[in-house]
């Protein structure tokens, strides 16, 4: 369509940019295959788009001049090209070609019938279109809604008032040229210049100088072609070609009748450092597997990895032990076969292996038996030794002496970058006290692609920050149509972690304390549906390695029926990491602990006799009571003020919360002493220290 639209009019192909954005702007507003009786617009905004406005692109507008400093006889009107509407309202983006600049006005009559005589240079020319950043097309415009400002027959009503001519007249000064007369300037408006909120993280590449563009690029090329130009990708990719002739990844054969080929494709990546210095330039050749089709091409696609709790665990397990966490790296990891080889460890030493995909986490008793693996290891495959453990699945890692730190400060800053408020001013608790949120009809509603960007990169920053599981875990419950009440709770939970980026996991070494488990829940704390809020934390020789908190799916009549819940789901979590216990280091808790602080709730686990209680609560949630009977799980009273789950179920006030975030192991790395190579030293998170 972007050929067709310049071919119409006669038009350069300088102006591509302006082409390709009425052409997307088009095929939003007309039918497709892949709709059923609706446009794209239409399916994403839910009403029908209005096509009253749209003008051919390419012809001449009639840009109306008006002002104080214009003659009787001066024109009132200069002749424009139509380039298309201009993003959030139905204004048109009108150029001035003597000038070359883009100007926005709502005031045009068109002649569709007519095009602008562009000279054969112009149109044979590849001359960059240059505008400066100041000229977004975003001067003043507002959106005009349903305004009937636009007649059926091309033109503008000639009827608006001064003040609406004011706001809607916006165009900036002409540039004087030899080709064209000087005239007189289109007036500025003087209002606050504001870009429409849907359009905060879209610009047009054509309008960007070259120094602007280098501002967008982040080091991985976006193919082959572009990672040619580099040595350092030239050398990654001939790396990837050897290890795939070397492990005869793939053979030619005759295609089978009936059978189609899948073509390849490159993919790049940077891996960095835990400082955000590059590490290694990765480009790995794939098979383009999104175009197979299921039943057809293939029938199972299954990669296990290792759960972010079960890596927790085994950092829990080594920080405990004192035992060193190494890291290994698998060249080509998707190229190789079933391990088949066999480790062998004597009767009393422990080696402890996770795989997430080609990142090895090795630990034990024994650095030894690690060493000893590390080779076996690069015996039979091409390894790269990582040596110990500092930087993993984006989440930083410090090992002393005294135990293992678990940060993401880098990320964290990071979202803070994203979000725009690397300078905001700190808070001391995520969320206020007592803030009740809900759906909030009458509110206006925030930028839900903002919105739900910053929640999910939150989610992430979870894995080492239970202290956020409560307030990312109540505004996730809002990403449709999230209203102001939801962002401004958001930018809170932002400013918190402007204050609390040195915060971070500490496991602590010498802790002996097995499987317990803290259980609690806010009864009907949910303003919409009246569902209750349940929060779970597991800790594993005093480190906590799982935790949750989330909306209960039934609503429960009292408080003791949400615990009761609560306690049941934990119950779950609580076999499934015995099991992993037992597999990891061949031994599991004979018994696990759930803390709950409802006597009430206690009670209804271990006595089936209340029936009256109980009666109307769905089966599934009396699986405690076989737990308790079997004596897997034994639920014991603690009382409030240390039940370590309360900061996963309400927010709380400014000193509650930070006496329940210090029992969550969450605590201000940078104030710590942390010793390394037997000397006491303060941890500083600004440099990272070195390990021998």
């Amino acid at each position: 369509m972007t050929r067709s639209i310049l071919k119409h009019m006669n038009m350069p192909n300088y102006l591509w940019g302006e082409a390709v954005r009425h052409s997307t702007y088009l095929i939003n507003r007309v039918g497709t295959r892949a709709l059923v009786d609706q446009t794209p617009y239409e399916a994403f905004k839910k009403k029908k788009p209005s096509v009253e406005h749209l003008r051919v692109f390419g012809c001449v507008g009639y840009a109306k001049i008006d002002g104080p400093h214009l003659r009787k006889l001066d024109d009132r009107s200069r002749a424009l090209v139509h380039v298309g509407t201009e993003p959030g309202s139905k204004a048109y983006r009108l150029l001035d070609p003597t000038a070359r600049r883009i100007i926005v006005s709502r005031d045009v009559i068109f002649d569709e019938n007519k095009g602008w005589k562009w000279s054969n240079s112009e149109i044979s020319s590849q001359e960059p279109f240059t505008l400066t950043l100041g000229d977004f097309g975003n001067h003043g415009i507002d959106d005009i809604g349903d305004d009937k400002e636009i007649e059926e027959n091309g033109g503008s009503e000639n009827g608006s008032d001064e003040e609406e001519d004011e706001e809607s007249t916006v165009e900036p000064e002409y540039v004087e040229t030899e080709q064209a007369p000087p005239a007189p300037v289109l007036r500025r408006s003087e209002r606050q210049i504001t870009k429409p909120a849907y359009l905060s993280d879209y610009v047009l590449l054509a309008e960007l100088e070259g120094d602007q563009l280098l501002l967008m690029i982040n080091g991985e090329p976006w193919d082959f072609k572009e990672a040619n130009k580099s040595q350092e990708w030239k050398n990654a990719c001939e790396e990837e070609i050897m290890s795939i002739t070397k492990n005869k990844t793939w053979s030619l054969v005759d295609l089978p009748l009936g059978s189609k080929p899948i073509g390849l494709k490159w993919v790049f990546k940077l891996k960095r450092n835990a400082d955000g210095s590059i590490n290694k330039h990765k480009a790995r050749l794939v098979a383009k597997g999104y175009v197979q089709k299921h039943g057809i091409d293939f029938e199972e696609v299954f990669a296990p990895v290792a759960r972010i709790e079960t890596i927790r665990l085994i950092i829990a397990l080594a920080a405990s032990n004192g035992w060193e966490v190494h890291h290994l790296d698998v060249k080509t990891a998707f190229l190789h076969g079933e391990l088949k080889e066999n480790v062998k460890q004597e009767k009393k030493s422990l080696l402890i292996v996770a795989v997430y995909v080609d990142d090895l986490l090795v630990t034990g008793s024994s650095l030894e038996l690690i060493l000893a693996f590390k080779r076996e290891m690069a015996g039979n495959f091409e390894m790269s030794d990582l040596g110990k453990l500092t930087y993993y699945l984006g989440i930083e890692v410090i090992q002393g002496e005294d135990g293992i730190v678990l940060k993401q400060e880098r990320y964290a800053k990071k979202i803070l970058e994203e979000a725009g408020m690397s300078e905001c001013n700190a808070s001391q608790t995520p969320m206020a006290a007592g803030l009740e949120l809900s759906k909030a009809q009458g509110e206006k509603q925030v930028n839900e692609q903002d919105y739900r960007r910053n929640i999910g990169c939150l989610r992430y920053l979870i894995h080492t920050r239970p202290d956020l599981s409560f307030c990312v875990g109540i505004l996730s419950r809002y990403l449709q149509e999230p209203k102001e009440s939801h962002g401004t709770a958001l930018k809170q939970i932002l400013r918190y972690i402007k204050g609390t980026l040195s915060h971070g996991l500490y496991f602590k070494r010498g802790a002996e304390s097995g499987l317990i488990r803290y259980s609690d829940s806010s009864h009907s704390v949910d303003v919409d549906d009246g569902k209750s809020t349940a929060g779970h934390v597991f800790y594993l020789n005093e480190c906590p390695i799982t935790w949750c908190s989330q909306k209960q799916q039934v609503v429960a009549l009292s408080s003791c029926e949400a615990e009761f819940m609560t306690a049941t789901e934990a119950a779950k979590q609580a076999i499934w990491l015995q099991e992993l216990l037992a597999e990891v280091i061949g031994a599991s808790c004979t018994r696990v602990s759930i803390r709950v602080d409802n006597k009430s709730a206690i009670a209804l686990t271990k006595n089936p006799v209340f029936h009256g209680r109980s009666k109307h609560i769905h089966r599934k949630y009396h699986f405690i009571r076989e737990c308790v009977e079997n004596g897997q799980i034994e639920v014991e009273h603690v009382p409030g003020e240390e039940q370590k789950a309360d900061i996963l179920t309400k927010a709380l006030g400014r000193i509650k919360f930070k006496e329940m975030r210090d029992l969550t192991s969450v605590q201000d790395l940078e104030k710590l002493e942390f010793k390394f190579k037997g000397e006491i030293v303060g941890l500083s998170l600004k440099a990272k220290p070195e390990f021998t």
